[in-house]
């Protein structure tokens, strides 16, 4: 690829790519790890629990779209992103301190799973993280179609970028679950596993994205006088893009089945098999995952759709979803591995494809909206995937009350251990069948884009497309037929 002019550095490459460690792993941390605090540790009800996680998201609903057209409107000597990309580096390790600190209540409070303080003070805490999350992930996202102009390289970046993520999701729950383990084994004390899980992964997240602030910057250019005002109508102007509404299906249901995978994986592994490490299950599925994406952006170098990937996947991961859901309590846990490898190759697809499609569709958001607001689709996007999260916490907190699970027994009844296996199960197939059939009606494609760039290119260099010629008028038709 011959370097251009407005190609990015490897410094910046580097430092842009580091800010998925927080991306992809705060994920796992808040999912998983956070779910069990909740229930195993300070046990509140696991539908209280699964309640806060999800109430959480009506905030979501305001703080993401409003971050959004913020960042948009920014003009600073530092770009409109990089102001709040550096705040957000500031205060995460302020609200993972806070996340953690409903542990140091009284024992008396502790124990009562309906406790009002204790069920107010975690719902706070954890609404001031998801603030600062939308602080930082929103203009970050918004970098991901702005950070290079050159489609190749902002693939390949971008490519490398989820890489990263599957990695530090691995690590965030790896050793933030064996350090939970510890806890509840006593191994530790609360104060050890405090400081562990605040300061060490505060700093972990906080490093790379003050490094991102710092190192990189956006390339596309936009209009410094024209702002745009916050409404509920300039929120959800991106879905009237049909092909980026398409993508939030796919994002929205292939996303949310990690986090139910992720927030009953420990409690599955723990009681509904027996003698299965659930570190190591959940790093044979990311290790598979993060080995799967080369090879597939290899495939797609040699002309295969980015759709057609997504699609490859969901029956890999149904399949390995379901062998885990129903293998029998006792036998040989090498072959649980199996399943999590299977399931593995098809996390790999579809936790990779939306993100390299999100800026082909932002490009189109502009093509049709004649404005550059990536700020506005960032901020849904980010929105949608704490959507996903929230209801898949939330239906395991639900499935898991209704089979009156109880965090204090060391063994479960058997109606608690069949929800365990259908909460595994059931959603998850459900939403990869939802996510599947919206891939279909999403016609992006390699060529598309190339003349959604090239259209996109006129425009910006003339402000309209009045004077297309007959074969760019035909592009432009079919464009707006498929995509629009």
């Amino acid at each position: 690829m011959a370097k251009e002019k407005n190609q990015l550095r490897w410094g910046e490459r580097i430092a842009f790519i580091g800010g998925e460690v927080y991306g992809g792993g705060a994920v796992p941390i808040l999912s998983g790890i956070y779910f069990t605090f909740l229930t195993l540790v300070i046990k509140i009800s696991p539908a209280v629990a699964g309640t806060i996680v999800l109430a959480s998201k009506l905030w979501d609903a305001i703080t993401d779209p409003l971050m959004g057209v913020v960042s948009d409107n920014t003009r600073s000597k530092y770009g409109r992103r990089r102001p709040y990309l550096f705040l957000g580096s500031i205060l995460v390790v302020f609200a993972m301190m806070l996340l953690f600190a409903p542990g140091f209540m009284s024992p008396e409070r502790i124990n009562d799973p309906l406790d009002p303080l204790k069920i107010t003070f975690a719902l706070t805490t954890y609404l001031f993280y998801n603030t600062v999350s939308t602080i930082f992930n929103v203009p970050y996202v918004s970098l991901t179609s702005e950070f290079s102009t050159n489609v190749n390289e902002r693939s390949l970046v971008n490519a490398i970028r989820i890489v990263v993520a599957m990695i530090s999701g691995g690590i965030c729950f790896m050793f933030p679950t064996m350090v939970v383990d510890s806890l509840i084994d006593e191994k530790i004390t609360l104060n050890q596993f405090y400081w562990i899980t605040t300061i060490v992964f505060g700093l972990y997240f906080a490093i790379p994205m003050l490094c991102v602030a710092l190192f990189t910057k956006e390339r596309v250019p936009y209009n410094k006088e024209e702002k745009v005002k916050f409404s509920f109508k300039q929120f959800i102007q991106p879905l009237k893009v049909k092909s980026f509404a398409m993508l939030m299906v796919m994002y929205v249901f292939s996303f949310a089945c990690m986090d139910l995978v992720a927030s009953n994986l420990i409690s599955f592994v723990k009681f509904a098999i027996g003698g299965v490490n659930a570190t190591l299950v959940y790093v044979a599925l990311m290790a598979t995952g993060g080995c799967a994406m080369p090879i597939l952006q290899i495939i797609m170098s040699k002309g295969v759709s980015k759709n057609s990937i997504f699609k490859f996947g969901i029956p890999f991961y149904i399949l390995g979803v379901t062998g885990m859901a129903f293998y029998p309590s006792g036998w040989n846990p090498n072959f649980v591995y199996i399943f999590a490898a299977i399931a593995g190759i098809g996390f790999g697809c579809v936790q990779m494809i939306p993100w390299l499609i999100f800026p082909d569709l932002v490009d189109v958001g502009e093509l049709k909206l004649k404005k550059p607001n990536a700020g506005s689709f960032s901020g849904i996007m980010t929105f949608m995937r704490k959507v996903a999260s929230g209801l898949g916490v939330f239906i395991i907190g639900i499935g898991l009350e209704a089979a009156h699970f109880d965090a204090d027994q060391t063994v479960q009844s058997d109606e608690a251990i069949l929800a365990l296996r259908l909460v595994m199960f059931l959603p998850v197939v459900s939403f990869l069948v939802i996510a599947l059939i919206a891939s279909f009606a999403m016609k992006m494609t390699k060529r598309m884009h190339a003349n959604v760039k090239e259209l996109l290119d006129i425009q910006r260099e003339q402000g309209n497309l009045d004077n297309l010629t007959k074969e760019q008028e035909e592009k432009y038709r079919e464009i707006e037929k498929k995509l629009f």
